[in-house]
């Protein structure tokens, strides 16, 4: 899967804004589009990566018809067809990460599924069988063997598996490689200049989404396993400062990125997030095997962290005091009789 706030949260804000949504009214929405996303994804991966596709844009289309169909409560038929006119429009293509348009991709599916149901609840038509019919959607983007398509409705995988949240400002593959080695360093004292080597074990699919291994902009060092393992090595943090040009640039991290090197165990599954650090100093070789980055069902985060993160986002467009109070609704997004509201209140100057 991908990442689905990315391109859920913005049509459901904007349609929120239009209707006066209250808190229960988003989330009940947000969930229709996460399960329908998932349902609709996981007949077709990870095959569907593997080709070169970006989820993202491509079920993040589908994701955000439904939780926008959901959101201006449109009947069982509109929402139908809202899915068949978003299956239409998903593209991306993973030949772009590292590049302004692959973040462009969340803002495009985002786009394509509120417009898709809105488009629905006005009549608009599609064929009924866009998704799942000759040449339709899974005809297309899926393997050629779907055998074992199947859909089990009883499960909420908001519940079985809960949500990931990100982190690190950095391509997903990249999080348990910074985690490990951030624990490696802190566990064993590790200063830069002692550092050797970093020698890292990951799926086949990290090894295809992390292809800039000596980036020269903060897009291209987001998807740099080297770079942000370095970076993991210097930094007590890799936040948004450790994608700046001169953050690139450090001396520091340019040493330890040139001693950083990985290959790929064929044992593990294609997106498997596992990684194996190996640190070689002049004391000693010390490894560790993440399986999890933080921010995981298994590994979630503080409340500390979660709020570390949000701060730094956040106050980067608006002030302090507006981050505090923002910060605030959001974690009683379900109490808020109008949500829109309660938003411009918490930001306005």
């Amino acid at each position: 899967m991908a990442i689905p706030a990315l391109r859920l949260s913005p049509p459901l804000l904007v349609l929120a804004e239009e209707s006066d949504a209250s808190g229960e009214d988003l989330v009940t929405a947000f969930a229709a589009g996460f399960e329908t996303e998932c349902a609709l994804a996981e007949p077709i991966s990870p095959d569907h990566y593997e080709d070169g596709w970006h989820a993202t844009a491509t079920f993040g289309a589908l994701g955000a018809a439904a939780a926008s169909a959901s959101l201006l409560n449109l009947s069982a038929a509109k929402t139908r067809n809202a899915l068949n006119i978003a299956a239409s429009t998903p593209a991306g293509l993973k030949r772009n990460f590292g590049s302004m348009t692959k973040p462009l991709h969340a803002g495009l599916a985002a786009r394509s599924g509120v417009t898709a149901a809105r488009l629905a609840d006005r009549g608009f038509s599609a064929d009924p069988n866009a998704l799942s019919g000759d040449r339709g959607f899974w005809d297309l983007y899926g393997p050629e063997d779907r055998t074992e398509f199947a859909f089990d409705a009883a499960e909420w995988v908001l519940v079985s598996r809960g949500i990931h949240i990100k982190y690190y400002p950095c391509c997903y593959f990249t999080h348990t490689s910074i985690a490990g080695t951030q624990a490696l360093v802190d566990e064993h004292d590790i200063s830069p200049s002692e550092i050797e080597s970093i020698h890292l074990q990951v799926a086949q699919g990290a090894a295809d989404a992390l292809h800039h291994s000596d980036p020269d902009t903060g897009l291209e060092a987001k998807f740099s396993l080297e770079y942000t393992v370095a970076s993991a090595a210097v930094r007590d943090r890799v936040g948004l400062d450790a994608f700046t040009k001169s953050s690139i640039q450090e001396d520091d991290v340019q040493r330890v990125r040139k001693r950083v090197d990985y290959d790929v165990d064929d044992t593990l599954h294609y997106d498997s997030h596992e990684s194996v650090i190996t640190i070689e100093t002049a004391d000693g070789t010390y490894e560790r095997t993440q399986e999890n980055p933080p921010g995981t069902h298994d590994n979630p985060l503080t409340d500390s962290q979660l709020r570390e993160k949000f701060d730094e986002c956040a106050r980067r467009a608006i002030s302090e005091p507006a981050s505090d109070e923002l910060a605030d609704v959001l974690m009683t997004l379900e109490d808020q009789n109008d949500v829109a509201a309660a938003i411009r209140n918490a930001t306005e100057p």
